[in-house]
């Protein structure tokens, strides 16, 4: 049977056992009595030290775009900042799913992690302000992206998950000097927008949550005052 199984994963592509969390620990496992071969690739994977506590400022966001080489790497930035999405969510964004419409843009956002019998909707709409009097260099980023695909059904980004890290990992390091993760725009904005005065309710249904506890952290952020 160990035989069995250590041929049959040296017949599979590296790239999907990397990406399935199972036979990974069975190429591990299986290795640790065969060979060193199967986990080599892991001891040679690059290892970043991120701080996946820090707040990102807007203009740290705009930093990293004007950093960014590619027009798709630019507007990525700015959906993740502008919508605080799960990355999985955004790189499953299609043209359709954003729409420039009375100087608002509508970003729609199929909801990843979703349980059922909550009010989170399994899908949400997040509608930004646009003043193109006074444009905002990140919204004014992802307007020009989006207006030149003209198939609604075109994906966004065509992007996998890994490649989104790896680009962050980059133009944050160019950009700020350090690295920070797709996550990280995330947990800042909510942050950000706590600040703005945004309610749990309202924080949740941004997050794409229905956990309060999942929000409770931003809380912090937002000035309380006693009346009496």
């Amino acid at each position: 049977m160990l035989n069995y199984t250590y041929n049959r994963l040296c017949e599979i592509s590296i790239i999907n056992v990397k990406k399935d969390g199972v036979l990974m620990k069975i190429a591990l496992f299986v290795s640790f009595f065969k060979s060193p071969q199967l986990i080599l690739y892991r001891d040679n994977m690059p290892k970043y030290k991120v701080d996946i506590n820090y707040i990102l400022k807007p203009e740290e966001v705009v930093r990293m775009i004007e950093v960014a080489e590619r027009e798709r790497d630019k507007a990525l930035i700015s959906v993740l900042w502008l919508t605080g999405a799960r990355p999985s969510e955004v790189i499953g964004l299609l043209r359709k799913d954003i729409k420039i419409e009375d100087m608002k843009i509508r970003i729609t956002i199929e909801t990843k992690k979703l349980k059922k019998g909550t009010f989170i909707p399994h899908k949400r709409e997040l509608v930004f302000s646009y003043n193109p009097a006074n444009p905002d260099p990140i919204k004014t980023t992802l307007i020009r992206y989006v207006e030149k695909i003209a198939n609604p059904d075109f994906p966004l980004f065509e992007i996998n998950d890994s490649r989104v890290r790896q680009l962050i990992y980059e133009i944050s390091q160019k950009a700020l000097g350090f690295r920070i993760t797709p996550y990280s725009f995330r947990h800042s904005r909510l942050t950000y927008l706590a600040k703005k005065g945004l309610t749990p309710i309202e924080l949740m249904y941004f997050k794409g949550s229905a956990d309060t506890r999942s929000v409770s952290k931003y809380l912090h952020a937002k000035p309380f005052v006693v009346e009496e």
